[in-house]
């Protein structure tokens, strides 16, 4: 039977840095075009305009949450936010910084 991979689900922000981080992702979510789950994982659309505040939020989530898998691409005309992670402990923190219920989009 193959091992597992450990993977420690751990933020290194302090409680209020994860607050106001947190907060930011709310904000972002609401300008999400459509929602999907995947393995693992979501995705998130935004429109194409919200690049560099996109980019941004997830290059800092992904210093201080380093048991997540986020990546930021280009889908036709607009942004595909995608996050990931192979520790089962994550999804609800996925869910969360993806906004919650996720549909087909």
């Amino acid at each position: 039977m193959a091992k597992r991979k450990l993977i420690e689900v751990v933020c290194t922000l302090d409680d209020a840095g994860a607050g106001r981080q947190a907060g930011e992702w709310q904000e972002l979510n609401q300008e999400a075009l459509g929602r999907r789950a995947i393995p693992n994982g979501a995705q998130v659309w935004f429109p194409t305009a919200m690049e560099p505040e996109l980019r941004d939020l997830a290059d800092r989530e992904s210093n201080c949450c380093q048991f997540l898998d986020i990546a930021v691409g280009h889908d036709d005309d607009r942004l595909r936010l995608t996050i990931t992670s192979e520790a089962p402990e994550a999804a609800p923190i996925i869910e969360y910084l993806t906004g919650g219920s996720a549909t087909v989009a």
